[in-house]
């Protein structure tokens, strides 16, 4: 397939994602789908935009919108989603809600959940939370699709930490792996290859192509490579192990890490902090600003930088098309 972009107005993009949303579900769920999606298309996480929505996000709306029993207490939520969680989306962002209201009273909030379904990139929930002045961390495992080379198979998933600064636009998202799943099948069917090694092949061979990748039998390498290759291999499988503290299963008891994977038994936990718990805060800011200013002077992204108001979009033509 030829990869075509087409320019699009965000609002227009938005717009569409809402209407064909309200064909299963409320007006107000359809809004927030779409502020997600578009605000990862902002945020030019390609793998977590449209193309998720339409991977992801669809088939789960036309299964019904998922349950999610919620516990609350002073200082903690604890979510459980039914049937492994199907669209979590909507459930975790009213529930990082209620975590930050919690956390603006209390100064902390532990929010769990087991289950938490297909839950898109963690970085488009921080902007709200960070804006807040509240601190953010969240870690999740996933199916099984990362392993390292002496191992010569999979046994932790990409298992994604985030970290949001307050005060700041800085949110650090990474998954523990070279790439993110998602950016397999979207190379994949392009037919296009990584610039780098990010894999081995069932051979054990170190590849860049995203159809070896998807057989049975390959994996991703860890992001740390060399000699280093158990400084991200063991942030994995200590973010698996949260995961199994929130309720989820480990390795391949997650769930499948090939085909569609809507569905999967994870882990996720989140915290949020909130600046009363800081004594200096004040400070903070000031010194924070003048950190990040050397930081842009030596001509360095600030991950989480976005522009919000942002009118065009760059977009796949044949998942806008498909959306139409």
């Amino acid at each position: 397939m030829k990869k075509k972009i087409i320019k699009i107005l965000s609002n227009k993009l938005e717009s569409k994602i809402t209407n064909y949303c309200l064909k299963y579900t409320t007006l107000n769920n359809a809004k927030i789908i779409s502020k997600i999606i578009v605000r990862a298309e902002k945020m030019e996480i390609l793998t977590h935009g449209l193309h998720y929505f339409l991977h992801s996000i669809a088939p789960h709306l036309k299964n019904g919108i998922s349950k999610h029993h919620i516990v609350k207490k002073k200082n903690f939520l604890y979510s459980q989603g039914k049937n492994g969680g199907g669209l979590g989306l909507l459930n975790t962002f009213n529930c990082l809600k209620k975590a930050s209201q919690i956390a603006k009273q209390n100064g902390i909030c532990v929010y769990s959940a087991k289950n938490p379904g297909k839950v898109g990139a963690f970085r488009t929930y921080c902007p709200e939370i960070i804006k807040n002045d509240q601190l953010i961390l969240m870690v999740k495992n996933t199916a099984p699709t990362q392993g390292v080379k002496k191992i010569k198979k999979a046994l932790i998933g990409t298992n994604p930490l985030a970290i949001g600064i307050p005060g700041t636009n800085f949110i650090y998202d990474s998954s523990t792996s070279t790439v993110a799943t998602n950016a397999i099948r979207l190379k994949n069917k392009y037919k296009e290859k990584f610039d780098k090694i990010v894999g081995f092949d069932k051979r054990t061979k170190g590849t860049n192509d995203p159809v070896k990748l998807l057989l049975n039998g390959a994996f991703l390498n860890t992001f740390a490579e060399g000699p280093f290759w158990y400084k991200s291999f063991y942030l994995g499988v200590a973010i698996e192990c949260i995961g199994a503290l929130c309720g989820g299963k480990t390795s391949y008891r997650v769930g499948k890490h090939k085909g569609s994977r809507l569905f999967s038994k994870e882990g996720m936990l989140i915290i949020i902090v909130d600046k009363k718990v800081f004594p200096n805060y004040r400070e903070y800011l000031k010194e924070i600003n003048t950190f990040l200013k050397e930081l842009k002077k030596l001509n360095l992204r600030i991950p989480g930088t976005f522009k919000e108001e942002k009118k065009y979009l760059s977009l796949f033509k044949d998942d806008y098309d498909r959306l139409s």
